[in-house]
Parts: structure tokens; sequence; C-alpha cells
């Protein structure tokens, strides 16, 4: 039997009260799915943006260090970048019509993997700078003020004055929508910048208390030892929920098309009789079963975009996260591709194991097991 009889078969009862009923279960199942894995994804995301944000890897010390400790500082092991320079600079861009001077928070770039540059190239030139793709420098947020097209622009800091060569996507690093980065060199050379503390750049946040450690054996104070990350195994209860959510969405699923294919037993037997395989019948019940997972799916993404833009651009804290850039909250478009997935995997094994344990008998005993 081709797919064009197949579906011929279908139509003539495709929205019977069976598969309505079905049809409901598909939407309000399907939407959870869609819920529950992009609540998995935006916990996994911020278990580990906390871990990635290159400002959770500073430790400051609030006193004042000879040369000799600073020396024995840099010599820790883990830590790559000890300064006493501050890092949030005023700066002008001739091209850039305002009458504000921005503000714009410097790092030297330190370890080549901390971003990856979106557009341009990375840093050659000692006076070169890599600032985030949409940068917006000043303090009162609008969206339609980043500056757009800044690479080749030249961005004067302190009288010096820098080309910005690249990009980056400030969302993978954790950082806002001001911060850039210049060569070690540069940074190091910056006049009118010296802070009232010492930063220390430690490698990963997981090393933050070894080198605070460290620092105690030398008689050193550090004022934030461990930067707490407050999502910190978030990741595996909302993992366990979503595994919970899988195995309901199962349960459920299974038990409506076990209902739907008992009640047309009397139907499978006539196709039996009348010369169709329980192999063909499990395609026309299957293609059935996914043309009203298809139509639910769209239906429920529809509904779920809605929730999902609601709740984003209405909660404070996620909202100040979008705004400054630091959070990249868009919707992850393939763990929705995945609930589909996920659901067509559910009625595949379903129809594939009920077809064959209803209908792998005589036509007699089906129609008296009905």
């Amino acid at each position: 039997m081709n797919l064009k009889d197949r579906l011929w078969i279908i139509k003539s009862h495709i929205f019977e009260k069976r598969n309505r009923v079905l049809m409901i279960v598909f939407f309000f199942l399907i939407l959870a799915i869609l819920i529950i894995l992009a609540f998995h994804n935006f916990m996994s995301y911020l278990t580990h943006y906390e871990d990635i944000k290159p400002q959770n890897r500073n430790l400051y010390i609030y006193e004042k260090l000879n040369e000799n400790q600073i020396e024995q500082i840099k010599g820790i092991n883990h830590v790559v970048f000890v300064s006493n320079l501050n890092y949030s600079l005023y700066f002008e861009i001739p091209e850039y019509n305002t009458n504000e001077q921005g503000i714009v928070y410097l790092s030297p770039l330190l370890e080549k993997d901390e971003i990856t540059i979106k557009d341009g190239k990375n840093l050659t030139e000692k006076y070169d700078i890599i600032c985030p793709t949409k940068f917006y420098p000043h303090e009162t947020f609008n969206k339609d003020n980043f500056i757009k097209n800044i690479i080749g622009k030249e961005v004067t800091i302190n009288r010096n004055t820098f080309q910005i060569v690249g990009t980056y996507k400030n969302t993978e690093v954790g950082n806002s929508l001001r911060d850039c980065y210049i060569s070690e060199e540069a940074f190091t050379e910056l006049p009118n910048s010296q802070a009232d503390y010492l930063r220390i750049r430690v490698d990963d946040t997981k090393n933050n208390e070894y080198v605070a450690n460290e620092l105690n054996k030398l008689g050193i104070k550090v004022s934030n030892p461990k930067y707490p990350n407050a999502y910190e195994g978030f990741e595996y209860i909302s993992l366990f929920i979503t595994l919970l959510i899988l195995f309901i969405s199962f349960y459920v699923i299974y038990n409506f098309i076990k209902k739907k294919i008992r009640y047309r037993l009397t139907t499978y037997s006539i196709l039996k009789v009348s010369g169709y395989k329980n192999k063909e019948i499990y395609k026309i019940d299957l293609l059935e079963n996914l043309i009203l997972c298809t139509i639910c799916f769209i239906l429920a993404t529809i509904f779920f975009l809605l929730i999902y833009n609601l709740v984003i651009y209405n909660i404070n804290s996620l909202t100040e996260g979008m705004v400054t850039g630091e959070a990249n909250l868009d919707i992850n478009y393939w763990y929705i591709l995945l609930g589909y997935i996920f659901t067509i995997l559910m009625i595949w094994i379903a129809t594939k194991y009920l077809i064959k344990i209803n209908l792998n008998h005589s036509i007699n005993n089906i129609i008296r097991n009905k």
C-alpha cells in the first residue's frame, strides 16, 4: 500500500471522537515537554554561566602590598594575572554623535579561548580593541542606541587611541555590553587608572578557593575567597524533573493509544480479512498518530512561545540580564525540536508495541478480546 492509499483511509476518520481526545492529550503533553525542556536548558545555562563569567574568577585584596608580596602572588599556581589597575574608564568615539561620554570596562585578553571572535580578528597590535557585537557604553540603556558596525572605529581612552578590530558575543562569556578587551601591554600602560585594591585573575572559578588558601599562607587576606554559585545543583534537579515528566508523558500516551487501538479492533479485523497485514495496519495507525501529533506540536509551540516571552519579559531580574547583555535568554529552538523528537519516539514505541500485542492473534480472538 502506498502513502496515498494510507492517507485515504486515515482521511475518513482523522477527526473522530477518539482522535479529538488524543489531540487534546498530545497538545498538553507536548506543551509540558517544551516547558520542562526550556526549564532544564535555562537551569543548565545559569549553572555554567556563573562558572565561566570572567568577573567571578577575580579575587580582590584591599590592603597595601609591597613588590615582593605581589611577585609571590604571581608565582601561585592557577594565578594568570595580577593588577592594581582600574578597568572602568571614560572614552570617546568621534563618529558616534552624542553629548554623553561613554564608559567602557577594559580587561586584558589573557587567554585566547576566553572569547570567540564573531566578526573581525583577534588582537594583533598593541592598541587593538575587541568589543561586544552590540556595544552600548552609556549609563541609561536604550535598545535602539547600540553602536552598530563598530569594526574599524577608533576609540579614545585616556588620550590613547584604540581601533576596534573585532567583536565577540558577550552572552557566551557572561560580560556586559560595555566589556571590551585590549592587549595586556596596553592595559598595564593605561595612565591615571590606579585602583585601591589588587585584582587577581584565576584560571577557573573552581580554583578560587585554592588560590585564596595560598594567599592566607602568605598572610594576605582575600575579600572573596570563594564565589558561591547560587545555581549549583539545580541542573541535576531540573534533569530529574525532566526525566520524570517524560516518563509520565509516555505513560499517558501509551494508555490513550491503547484505548484507541482497542476501540478500533473491529475495524482492524475487517482490514485483516480484506488482506491487510499487521505491518500495513501499524503503518496506517502510526501515520495517523504522527499527523495528529504534528498538528498539536505546531499549536503547542505557538502557545509555548507566547508563554516563554511573557515570562522572560515580565520578570525583572531576567529582563535586566537581557538588557545589560550579560545573559542569553533567547529561545533555544533545538530544545523545541528535541521535544517533537521525544514525542514522536514515544508515539512510535507505543503504537508499534500495542499493534503487535493486539493484532498478533486470530481474527476471532481479536474481536472476542475487544
